[in-house]
Order: structure tokens, then sequence, then C-alpha cells
């Protein structure tokens, strides 16, 4: 077994349910359970029922056990995130909502050395004219960005609605009315700052 310190891969998993369970007919003082005895309704058609279920890994790190700086400065630097959940609902409007959606993201993230840099003071010629400004004397600029990151976001999600509302089809049946929706989004963020240092005079 290799001993990946600093890595995760930690997995949550949750699951969630409520149901509600009205005793009257809507603005009556009709008993559902007497109702539906006779079979005017059904019992859980007025029912409101929420299931959910989560999948979650966040912060995910494999770390190769090397010093290699190829590696240590690539794949090591990454991290990764994943989130998906699944929902389904019914109400007494709603014969079912059934959605789920999930998310991912790669981070990526290295801290350069502060040693690449260069005082325009040592320049020959320009430089003992900046040495006159003492505000700059012993400024830096640096060869490369003092950290360099960028990530980029997934989601996905998709939704089917069926009402309880009823249209007559051409048969004279009893069609529900059924409304799907489905979105598809990504985001990418680059940041590298860096640049002038001003050191003490």
């Amino acid at each position: 077994m290799f001993n990946l310190e600093d890595s995760n891969f930690d997995i949550n998993y949750s699951h969630n349910e409520s149901i509600g369970k009205p005793l009257y007919l809507p603005g009556t003082d009709v008993l559902i359970s007497e109702a539906a005895e006779k079979g005017t309704v059904r019992a859980q058609d007025l029912q409101t029922m929420n299931i959910s279920d989560t999948w979650t890994a966040s912060n995910i790190k494999i770390k190769i056990p090397t010093g290699f700086w190829l590696i240590r400065d690539t794949f090591n630097a990454l991290s990764f995130g994943f989130n998906y959940n699944k929902t389904f609902s019914r109400s007494p409007t709603v014969l079912s909502n059934k959605t789920w959606i999930w998310n991912a993201a790669v981070n990526y993230g290295i801290n350069l050395s502060p040693d690449y840099y260069f005082r325009p003071a040592d320049i020959p010629v320009i430089g003992s004219i900046i040495s006159l400004f003492t505000d700059y004397r012993n400024a830096k600029i640096n060869f490369t960005p003092q950290n360099f990151a960028f990530n980029i976001n997934a989601k996905r999600n998709r939704a089917v609605n069926v009402t309880r509302e009823r249209i007559t089809g051409s048969q004279g049946t009893n069609l529900s009315q059924s409304l799907i929706s489905r979105d598809f989004t990504t985001q990418e963020d680059l940041i590298f700052p860096g640049g002038l240092q001003r050191g003490a005079c």
C-alpha cells in the first residue's frame, strides 16, 4: 500500500424523505378517508411527498509521493469536486416532479518562487536614473507571476414536471400535461497576479 499523504477522497451520501397526509379534503370538512372509500378521490393524490438523494465528493486530491517538480507542480497541484442530487416530489397539484443536477469542478493552483526577479536599478545607465527615485530604488520586477491558478466548473440539470391538470385527447382519454427543462453551463477562471514589488528603501 502507498501512503498518499495529503490526499483526500471522501464521498458523502444523504437521503431524505418527507410526506404530508391531510385529514380533510381542501376547503371542506369531509374526511379524505371517507371520500376514498366512496371512490370519489384517491388518498395518495392529496398527499405531499418529497424524496432527495445527494452524493458529494468535494476537494478530491491524489498526491503522488514524489518531489519531482514535473509531478509536484502539475498533477499534484490539481483538486476535483463533484456533486449529484436527484429529487422526486408530488402534491395535490403535481402528479410527479423529477429533477437531477450535477456539478463538477477542476481546480489548479501553484505558488512560484519569489526569486525570479530583476531590479530596474541594476540596469546600466537607466538604473542610475531610477536610483534617483527613492520609492523605486529597491523595486523588483518578477519574471513570472507569484502564483498561478485556474478552475473549470460545469453544471448539468434536467427536470420533468407532470401536473394533475387534465386535457382531453383525440380519443376522449385524459392526458396529464408535462413540462421538460434542461440546462448545461460551464465557467472558466484564470488567475495569475504578479508584477512590480517595491522593496524597503
